[in-house]
């Protein structure tokens, strides 16, 4: 019998793959819609692949439409405090992110520990619009936000915005993969798996509240009377928390159902508010749930360190896809950018 021949080792992709494979997954995820069920893996993977790139000594290219951008807006962005760019002979302007997501880019300015954000998420502009206008939504489990302007230019049929920020540092990296995948082997670890099963929970059931309620023939009177009859998810016991996790039952009356997805919302800020790690992100979640906003896109890809007074702070640097939960709450978001 002949001795068969061994397989060659598989060789990893080469920086030219990772880069294409990126750029793909992120034409995917701009027109992917915000309750496919496949999106929050695409955004894992996304998040994957830029880390991989970054540590093999590659850069994550700038979009041509951010240079185009800072090109036609630089009247306005110099006057404020100005990213920290190259002009180019041409009279264009190109820069280098520190790093690129699905809608836009985040840039370093003239002044340390404040970064500029190039955005077209509508949604994140609006958010960012709310808490500009009204301190008490400046949450500590969130990233500072100085100022906001729209730009002269639209990419993909959406506004482009410049949002000023505080600066974080390890964004998408407060977890590992060694703990995502379950190799915990110190309390840290077993502590960031703890606060990463349980935003995970968030999301979840977060993005299953938002597509639930789009489902809904009249949706904003179906979640009226979720808001008014939520004692029934309280009296009748549909929420628990058991072991460090929420367990919920789901009813098919409409209404009813979209009240215990708020409730188990709700139940997992609070353990990541209670936790070891990540209480401030906890605290936000639930505080915008107060003030009749539900943050349906939080995951570990815009979760990231803040340094304050010489500490780091985990929070939020990109609050993502913002669900109203009142009609007048969405009146104010639709005019806050």
């Amino acid at each position: 019998m002949p001795t068969p021949m061994p397989t060659p080792p598989r060789q990893p992709p080469s920086l030219s793959d990772l880069g294409a494979r990126r750029a793909r997954l992120m034409s995917w995820l701009q027109s992917a819609p915000p309750d496919d069920p496949q999106r929050d893996l695409g955004i894992w993977r996304l998040h994957h692949l830029q880390r991989e790139i970054l540590r093999r000594g590659g850069r994550l290219d700038n979009p041509a439409w951010l240079d185009q951008a800072l090109t036609v807006s630089w009247d306005r962005l110099e006057p404020r405090v100005p990213p920290i760019v190259t002009l180019l002979k041409n009279g264009h302007i190109t820069a280098k992110p520190y790093g690129c997501g699905v809608w836009g880019c985040v840039l370093p300015t003239v002044q340390p520990g404040m970064v500029l954000k190039i955005t077209n998420d509508p949604s994140e502009a609006r958010l960012v619009g709310l808490i500009l206008q009204d301190a008490e939504l400046q949450l500590p489990g969130v990233t500072r936000y100085y100022d906001m302007t729209k730009l002269p230019m639209r990419h993909e049929n959406r506004a482009v915005y410049a949002i000023w920020r505080e600066e974080a540092y390890e964004v998408g990296e407060i977890v590992s993969d060694d703990v995502i995948n379950g190799k915990l082997r110190t309390r840290e670890d077993t502590e960031l798996s703890s606060f990463s099963d349980r935003l995970g929970a968030f999301q979840a059931m977060a993005e299953r509240f938002v597509a639930f309620k789009k489902r809904q023939r009249n949706a904003w009177a179906v979640l009226d009377e979720a808001l008014a009859g939520s004692e029934a998810v309280t009296k009748y016991e549909l929420v628990k928390v058991i072991d460090g996790a929420v367990v919920c039952a789901m009813p098919k009356y409409p209404p009813l159902r979209l009240a215990v997805m708020l409730h188990a919302c709700r139940a997992n800020a609070k353990l990541i508010a209670e936790g070891p790690r990540g209480q401030l992100v906890g605290q936000a979640l639930a505080s915008f749930m107060g003030a009749g906003i539900l943050l349906a896109d939080v995951h570990l890809g815009n979760i990231g360190n803040a340094k304050r007074s010489g500490h780091k702070v985990v929070v939020i640097t990109d609050p993502g896809v913002t669900a109203p939960l009142y009609r007048s709450v969405e009146k104010l978001l639709s005019k806050a950018a």
